[in-house]
């Protein structure tokens, strides 16, 4: 995990409205152009997904990941710098949270190293399910920590072997990279969470809060390696649309992101 003192000081920012990939949240939102949003980017008309819908998430060799359209942010489970977790008040509610959301098949959790003590939380959540009843996906920070550097491309594997432990798992389902802010090169990164899959720590690969170009760079390192690029995480909204204008969201179309 990041240490607490940076962990706050990131957490400190984004709720002050700072964004991964767009700067700071403005209350005054400008329009976009409707001649650069794309239509496209709607759900077809003809598709209304419920709790038992899935997508399929590109794995290695054809085992694509299924997954819930909706996925369970867990930032706040375990986190004090941003949410003030307080465990004897707030451990009960996310268990009653977590017995209702399986209780309707949305099982999809995404955590992260940096956020508190959520993966050990979600550890605990897991216990007794069988592992094909819950998808989770966390997410590999290269900062702070100077052994992620100096270790290069083995990085992604090491931190992941703790989160799993914290998870007491043998394999996520999605590993992320938390954002392009490693010192090592992409390429770099890139062999290190092929490493996690090939080694059977990870079945899907992605990353969190790139933008369009630094995406298709790790995408075609990935692909030197036949892992694909399974995901791209980003903030995506109303007043946020950033991956649409940008033509991310076109090309994730064009590569099965």
């Amino acid at each position: 995990m990041a240490t607490p003192g940076t962990q706050y000081m990131m957490q400190a920012g984004l709720a002050a409205g700072m964004s991964g990939t767009q700067g700071m949240h403005s209350p005054h939102p400008k329009p976009v152009d409707p001649h650069l949003s794309d239509p496209v980017n709607m759900l077809p008309p003809d598709l209304t997904p419920d709790s038992k819908s899935r997508l399929a998430l590109r794995g290695v060799g054809g085992k694509d990941v299924l997954v819930p359209y909706l996925s369970i942010g867990a930032w706040s489970w375990g986190d004090k710098a941003t949410f003030n977790y307080n465990p004897t008040r707030d451990l009960p509610r996310i268990h009653a949270a977590w017995a209702r959301l399986k209780s309707v098949g949305l099982t999809f959790v995404d955590t992260a190293q940096s956020y508190g003590d959520s993966e050990r939380i979600c550890g605990t959540l897991f216990r007794a399910m069988p592992r094909d009843s819950f998808v989770v996906q966390t997410k590999w920070l290269s900062t702070p920590d100077m052994t992620n550097t100096l270790m290069q491309a083995g990085g992604p594997k090491s931190k992941l072997k703790d989160s799993l432990l914290r998870l007491n798992l043998d394999y996520v389902d999605i590993y992320l990279v938390h954002g392009p802010i490693h010192p090592s090169k992409i390429s770099t990164v890139a062999k290190g969470m092929a490493d996690c899959v090939e080694s059977g720590m990870a079945r899907a690969v992605g990353v969190a809060n790139y933008d369009t170009k630094e995406m298709i760079k790790m995408a075609d390192e990935l692909a030197k390696h036949d892992v694909p690029l399974s995901v791209c995480q980003c903030e995506y909204s109303v007043v946020r649309r950033l991956p649409e204008v940008s033509g991310m969201i076109r090309e994730c179309k064009k590569r099965s992101i």
